[in-house]
């Protein structure tokens, strides 16, 4: 994703298999606010006790003004899965062992930034 401030466009290309890859413009005029959603994947599972770590995932999009769905530029991905390994199925919580990671954060504050760089307003 690339916000260009002199042609007022925000080029995003997206990529297939490495090679073959599409180039999405949408001029600053077309974005009515940047949003962040988050969503939770279950990740580890144990007999006893289910589902025991999550991963936390937060997307930066584009609220667009048109009826056309959200575009999704960034995601931010968190660390819980990965960090908690087996300590998360042994204590049966991701409560107990949680390693929440700078994803909230971080999405937060690139989305305040691109808001303010394209000139619209940030519902994150």
């Amino acid at each position: 994703m690339l916000a260009h401030r002199p042609s007022q466009n925000i080029f995003i290309t997206v990529r297939w298999l490495w090679v073959l890859r599409r180039v999405e413009i949408i001029p600053f005029e077309f974005v009515r606010a940047i949003d962040r959603i988050s969503w939770n994947v279950p990740g580890q599972y144990s007999i006893v006790a289910g589902f025991t770590d999550e991963t936390e995932i937060w997307y930066v999009r584009l609220l667009l003004k048109s009826d056309k769905p959200a575009v999704n530029i960034f995601r931010f991905v968190g660390d819980d899965l990965h960090l908690t390994s087996w300590k998360g199925i042994n204590l049966s919580s991701n409560f107990i062992v949680d390693c929440e990671g700078t994803q909230d954060n971080k999405s937060q504050t690139y989305a305040e930034i691109l808001a303010n760089f394209i000139g619209v307003e940030c519902h994150a």
